[in-house]
């Protein structure tokens, strides 16, 4: 084998433990995704889709639709099983801002009446265990809270309130004027989009502008933690923030 042969087996030899290395876990370079001992955080918000009254049959499960024996002007109707709910009378669909609120608030008190019940303490939205709470320094625990920002008391985290003009249905209902072929007249209930919230139903919540997050606590400007000037017999240091006990909101 000649000398440039030689050479090139060798950088081959050199370099194939290195293309072997294995490539390190994604999650390796993610330290901060991990969560403390002893840390229980809150459950996720409720969704916009549940089961609720049907919309279509107002909960009855039936409907009535027009005959197709007669169509004339003695025409019938049928009553029938409600095409959407299938005659249950209930179907999975948008809920509106208050059913959605009152499925979080059920959901929040039942994840805060386990964690009291374990002795936990809170964190932010969530919860630990006294002892590693104990442990923590200022800054960990401001950090924590940080990433599990205490909700909105309002909206309970949604940032959603219901439409004060339409009450969070989405339509707003107003009589029209109806002529007959006789001359006379009547009136019919008419349903359209309310204007307010765009048929939503929705608006942003009035006490947190939609962030669905506690306000920022005006002592510590939301860092949980304050700077204690050096005294006599103390030096300079940082510790948690008496008004928003190390939460940074409020």
């Amino acid at each position: 084998m000649t000398l440039p042969a030689r050479l090139v087996a060798f950088a081959l030899l050199a370099a194939a433990p290195l293309a072997a290395a294995p490539e390190p876990p994604a999650d390796a370079t993610e330290p901060s995704a991990a969560l403390p001992a002893g840390f229980y955080p809150p459950p996720a918000d409720a969704t916009a889709q549940g089961e609720g009254l049907c919309p279509d049959c107002e909960g009855k499960g039936k409907r009535e639709v027009a005959s197709a024996i007669d169509s004339g002007e003695n025409g019938t109707s049928l009553t029938r099983p409600c095409p959407r709910c299938g005659g249950r009378g209930r179907c999975v669909r948008p809920l509106t801002p208050d059913e959605r609120q009152d499925l979080q608030r059920r959901r929040l008190n039942a994840y805060e009446r386990e964690q009291r019940a374990a002795r936990r303490v809170p964190v932010g939205a969530g919860f630990m265990d006294i002892e590693a709470e104990r442990a923590l320094d200022p800054a960990a625990r401001a950090s924590l809270a940080a990433r599990f920002p205490k909700r909105c008391r309002t909206c309970l985290g949604l940032g959603k309130d219901s439409c004060r003009k339409c009450k969070g249905l989405g339509k707003i209902a107003r009589r029209e004027r109806v002529e007959e072929k006789d001359g006379s007249s009547r009136y019919e209930e008419v349903r359209e989009a309310c204007a307010s919230c765009g048929g939503t139903g929705a608006q942003p919540c009035r006490r947190c502008d939609g962030s669905g997050l506690a306000k920022v606590c005006s002592r510590c400007n939301g860092l949980g933690t304050v700077e204690v000037e050096a005294k006599r017999d103390t030096p300079a240091h940082t510790e948690r923030c008496r008004s928003c006990k190390g939460d940074g909101r409020r």
